[in-house]
């Protein structure tokens, strides 16, 4: 069960209509006063993207309040600076809200990642969120006395005896999928015959992403599917295949022998389920990986799966830190790295105020002086500037920090980015200089020795 799932048992109302109609949530957030706190919606749960819908400044008096136009319920979260919560909203409903003050709250000027709890301060007495409150409470209570059972035949047993004891004929449709997919992603996880739940619950069935507890099965169904394949069907491995000049359209074929991959719509989710979760890795080339992802984009099954794919894509293809630097940042050069002779960087990124930035900064240090020529190094540091970082090596200061952060996915300092020559990133949160990422420079020192003893041999 993720998160969105824990937390949604306090935060959740549901509520159906056909029509777009106004939602406001009215808040208090006295400790914030002067903040900005922005409503933001995920676009999908595959590329894990967000888009704000709203914001406002609190004001003096810890006021707020943020509006929008929905059709249907949805998962919205409110956050401030790195702190986020989850909120559900439906249509024509007022949430009236207060931000529950405490310690750890002043903690979102760190920039840090962190969550932080409100109080609804008028709710109906019948509404689904206590009733997805209290199917939840159960789900954990079950786990909680059973978990001595798992990984034996016995918590199969009570998981079917369970799943039948609570299951409900909700006429609310989001919940009714909600309990089904919940009970789903329970037997999968107990050890029920996944024949026989694809049948039961994915085949010829509806497809609701949305719905988170459709998702968490879908996403534990297929779960690392990449390797499922290499194992289940042998040859050489889909990474080999890729580098060996895997046409785009072939993968999909590959995938078709899977007789679980059958519907296009489901196959090509978990293309992309996949994808979004390799295109990191450099075992897979990365512009093999974005050809296939254009190609669902231009031939999707549905056109959820192509905005999909055109995300997934525009996520790939922000790979490249030179040119989004150059649009985010005060004194980034265009072409910084594609000049300097191809070597590889070691982009570290800090917070003011941040002991452990400071700690990493001379560790670092050391190793620049033992490895300049071999290997770049550059800071970005998320300060307002007034007090400016001095290092033997340049120091950025993002625009737009908040975009900087989201873009790159950073959500503690420090932050390290490998980059390769070509400026491309090539890992997004590299061991640190204290955790060992000397024996990578020394790696790539290694690497160069021996290319200049070819040369000089020749």
């Amino acid at each position: 069960m993720t998160i969105y799932r824990g937390l949604s048992i306090l935060f959740v109302l549901f509520c159906l209509s056909a029509k777009a109609q106004k939602a406001e949530i009215s808040g208090i957030a006295k400790e914030w006063s002067g903040k900005e706190i922005r409503l933001l919606i995920e676009n999908d749960p595959i590329t894990k993207t967000f888009r704000q819908v709203d914001s406002d400044t609190i004001v003096s008096d810890g006021s707020f309040k943020l509006t929008v136009d929905t059709s249907e319920t949805a998962l919205y979260w409110l956050a401030v600076k790195r702190f986020k919560s989850p909120i559900w909203i439906s249509p024509a409903t007022v949430y009236p809200i207060s931000i529950i003050p405490k310690p750890e709250n002043i903690l979102v000027d760190t920039w840090q990642n962190g969550s932080f709890e409100y109080a609804f301060l008028a709710l109906d007495a019948v509404d689904v969120n206590k009733m997805l409150a209290d199917f939840d409470t159960k789900y954990y209570d079950f786990y909680l006395d059973n978990s001595r059972f798992i990984g034996t035949s016995q918590l199969k047993r009570k998981v079917a005896a369970y799943a039948e004891e609570q299951k409900t004929d909700s006429a609310n449709a989001f919940i009714h999928t909600y309990q089904i997919y919940t009970f789903a992603e329970m037997k999968l996880s107990s050890g029920f015959k996944k024949s026989d739940l694809f049948e039961e619950y994915l085949n010829d069935k509806p497809i609701e992403l949305q719905n988170i507890a459709w998702f968490d099965f879908f996403n534990l169904f297929y779960a690392d599917y990449f390797q499922t394949y290499d194992l289940k069907f042998g040859g050489a491995t889909i990474a080999n295949r890729l580098k060996t000049g895997l046409p785009p359209d072939s993968l999909s074929i590959l995938f078709k022998q899977d007789d679980f991959l059958q519907n296009d719509t489901i196959r090509q989710l978990v293309i992309l389920k996949s994808i979004s979760e390799s295109y990191s890795n450099p075992a897979y080339p990365l512009d093999k990986l974005i050809a296939i992802v254009n190609l669902i984009g231009e031939t999707p099954a549905s056109t959820e799966v192509g905005a999909i794919a055109n995300r997934l894509k525009a996520k790939m293809e922000n790979t490249l830190i030179d040119s989004n630097l150059a649009t985010i940042s005060k004194n980034w050069k265009p072409g910084y790295i594609a000049e300097q002779d191809t070597l590889p960087t070691i982009l570290m990124v800090t917070t003011e105020g941040s002991t452990a930035s400071e700690k990493e900064a001379l560790v670092l240090k050391s190793l620049f002086e033992k490895y300049e020529g071999i290997a770049h190094f550059a800071e970005v540091r998320i300060s307002d500037g007034s007090k400016p970082a001095t290092r033997p090596w340049k120091v950025y200061y993002p625009q737009n920090q908040m975009q900087f952060l989201d873009h790159f996915n950073i959500y503690g300092f420090p932050h390290f980015i490998w980059v390769d020559g070509n400026g491309t990133i090539r890992e997004n949160g590299i061991e640190k200089p204290s955790e060992g990422l000397e024996s990578r420079l020394f790696k790539v020192q290694t690497e160069t020795d021996n290319r200049n003893r070819i040369k000089v041999g020749q």
